[in-house]
Formats: structure tokens, sequence, C-alpha cells
């Protein structure tokens, strides 16, 4: 029933088709037996942060870009749906505290990030102004009182965020190709809950708001988090200093990857 959807766009089939003819082979496969090896993501520490800083490659590139990613573990429905929680709440808050209010850079966004079946949450600035070390920073303080947020957010408020989120869940794709991707998407994590839509709807109604604020601490809390920052340095920002009255908190050697304790306090218990 329902409206009949849009016919999708050439650029859309040859999409769902290329997807198809990756991935057709390993359905038929699997169905006579055979067997592929899972994806194998590598698990960071507990309360450790890694560096990851290199130079920009285009000599005219002015840009600097931070990618924290905060990573939580393996994909399980409740999980899922608080992190995504997490991100629905924290959006536009990010984003006028960041890009808004203190100008750092024009993009400025955060997100679910779901790697080899593996939860995470990714929050990421691009600014030709300042380095990532001081985006690095401001990022972390903004999550520090981002935590009073949660924590004194009203209980209408909370549910007015998890209809919202709901609607999106449930909302039906405008056209078969949006639907395709989707089934495809499944096929491709292996994970194949093909009414994942209605399943995490469910689940974000039951979610309370106490477990909202115990993922927000799993995933930035400096004894618990487990960070890995992404950091690429735009040429007219090399060997820049922080900005005026900015501590660069990163005691890592930026030059590669490093393990070092995260010596920030994110003021969690």
């Amino acid at each position: 029933g329902g409206k009949p959807r849009g016919k999708p766009s050439k650029k859309a089939r040859a999409k769902i088709a290329a997807r198809a003819a990756a991935f057709v082979p390993m359905v038929l496969d699997a169905a006579s037996g055979a067997t592929y090896p899972a994806e194998s993501v590598p698990r960071l520490e507990h309360g450790k942060t890694y560096v990851r800083e290199v130079e920009c490659v285009v000599p005219t590139n002015v840009n600097s870009v931070l990618e924290n990613y905060y990573q939580l573990g393996p994909d399980e429905l409740e999980l899922r749906v608080a992190v995504d929680m997490l991100e629905q709440v924290m959006q536009e808050p990010l984003f006028d505290a960041l890009r808004t209010k203190q100008q750092l850079g024009y993009r400025v966004d955060c997100s679910t990030r779901l790697t080899g079946n593996v939860v995470g949450f990714c929050i990421r600035v691009q600014s030709s102004e300042y380095k990532p070390a001081v985006l690095n920073d401001r990022v972390e303080r903004f999550l520090r009182d981002f935590r009073g947020t949660l924590l004194t957010m009203t209980g209408a408020k909370f549910s007015g965020y998890v209809e919202a989120l709901v609607e999106q869940k449930l909302h039906r794709e405008n056209n078969l190709a949006e639907e395709s991707l989707r089934h495809w998407g499944e096929i491709e994590s292996r994970r194949y809950e093909f009414d994942a839509c209605t399943s995490e709807a469910a689940a974000l109604r039951r979610l309370a708001p106490e477990r909202l604020v115990a993922v927000f601490d799993a995933a930035f809390s400096a004894e618990r988090r487990r960070k890995l920052s992404v950091r690429i340095v735009g040429k007219s920002r090399v060997g820049a200093k922080p900005g005026p009255g900015e501590a660069d908190s990163d005691e890592e050697d930026d030059s590669d990857y490093t393990d070092d304790e995260d010596s920030e306090d994110d003021g969690s218990e």
C-alpha cells in the first residue's frame, strides 16, 4: 500500500548494480556453505589516546582537519541506538558552540561510526585558522560541558529527541534505490537485520536518560575512553603556535601513532 515510490535515477541504478556485482557471489557462496573471514578491527585500549598527525600533501591547501574517533564496542541493538541518540542530542549544540560561537571553522559535525560491526562515535572539525591540537582542545572542553547538559535535560526534552529520531528511523525511503541500498548495506555488513529501522525505533522508546549518560561516559571519560585522533595540518598552519590563550594539551609525539595515556581530565567520575 501507500504511494508508489519514484524510479531510481541512472546514477542510483549504476550504484546498485555495482554493489550487487560485488556481493551477489558472496551471498551465493554463503548459501552453498562457503565461509568468509570476518573483518578485523583493532581494539583500542581503555584510557588511551592514539594520535596520528600528518602535514597536508596539497601545497595550496590551508585547511587543517581533526577527526576524533571514540571506540565503544561490538554492534548490538541497545548500544547502537544509544549512540545514534547521542548524535541526535549533540549535533546542534556542538555546531553552535564550535562553529557559530567560537568560529573555529566552516565544518563541525559528529556522527555514529560503524566499522566492521564495531560501534564508535566521531567528531570532526575543519579549520583554516587553527591547528588540529587547538581544535582537539576545544572539542574536549565542549565534551566536559556537554555532560552537564545531559544530566540536567528534562524528561520532556529527552522524549522530544527520542520521537524525532524515531520518526527518522521509520521514514519510508523516497525511492527504490534508497531501499535497495539499505538492504545491500545489511548484506555487506553481514548483519542481515532488514527490519532494523523498526527494531531500532522500539529500542529508542525504551532508552532511559541514565543509559545515555552511561554511554557518554564510556565514550568520553578520561579513564574509559578509547580515542583515536587523526589530524591533518594545513600548509599555513605547519609549525604554527596555538591561538591566544590556548594550550596544546597533547603530550604525545604527533608525528606518528602514539599510545601515551591521555592526561586530559574530562570531569567524569
